[in-house]
């Protein structure tokens, strides 16, 4: 597949194509044109096809903005969730945000985006809730801890699989290539060093789901499960 066929003909089709297939509207935003400048985005990628030969399912309508935070070119600046606070004693670590030195490290997941560390003041701006109590924080380790230790597991060649809500989940990999995520056909993109951090983004999918986040990992039935690149 070529990198750039943004010039060709088939590209430019297609590209209108999946605006009017969307209405001309961000499908993550809502927003359209003149407001914003629109483009496609590619749930996935196979390396034997061109731009142009994907389904309508494979691609979505995003504006600018949006696509480029799908792609973790900008840091989200909200929806996210607060799941562990860790103090060090020392001012030992640093702010993710603002890169300044902190003593308590707020430790963030987001569903678009990959997990980040953060001090007192910035977790202020980036939760929904700054005063999440750590009611939630404890709600939410249990359910991990219980979803880690679930004796559902099964073990394969390639490696363990569980089925939860109807999903069956695959983590892949070993300890020298890493390990990836499945959900039932679709693939993450992120490779984790460990199995436990797999199996813990694996669940933040379902998590986001429970808790009905104003941005769920997965906007439409058909979108690849993008855990970052």
């Amino acid at each position: 597949m070529s990198k750039h066929n943004y010039k060709n003909t088939d590209w430019l089709n297609f590209r209108v194509k999946v605006f009017e297939f969307d209405n001309f509207t961000c499908c993550s935003c809502g927003r359209s044109e003149p407001r914003v400048v629109l483009q496609v985005h590619h749930k996935l990628y196979y390396s034997d096809r061109e731009l142009w030969q994907y389904s309508l399912d494979e691609v979505e309508t995003l504006c600018r903005g949006c696509h480029a935070l799908h792609h973790q070119k900008i840091i989200p600046r909200d929806n996210w969730i607060l799941t562990q606070i860790i103090d060090l004693g020392e001012t030992t670590s640093k702010c993710d945000f603002c890169n300044k030195d902190i003593r308590y490290e707020h430790h963030l997941h987001h569903p678009n985006y990959t997990p980040m560390i953060s001090g007192s003041k910035c977790v202020k701006y980036l939760t929904d809730n700054s005063r999440q109590s750590l009611r939630e924080i404890n709600q939410y380790k249990s359910a991990l801890r219980r979803f880690i230790n679930s004796t559902k597991w099964e073990n394969t060649h390639e490696g363990i699989n569980i089925d939860r809500e109807k999903n069956h989940i695959y983590i892949m990999g070993n300890s020298s290539s890493g390990y990836k995520i499945q959900i039932n056909d679709r693939h993450g993109v992120l490779t984790f060093l460990t199995e436990s951090q797999a199996i813990e983004r694996a669940f933040l999918y379902f998590f986001f789901k429970l808790k009905k986040h104003k941005e769920p990992l997965v906007i439409k039935p058909s979108n690849i499960l993008n855990f970052g690149k």
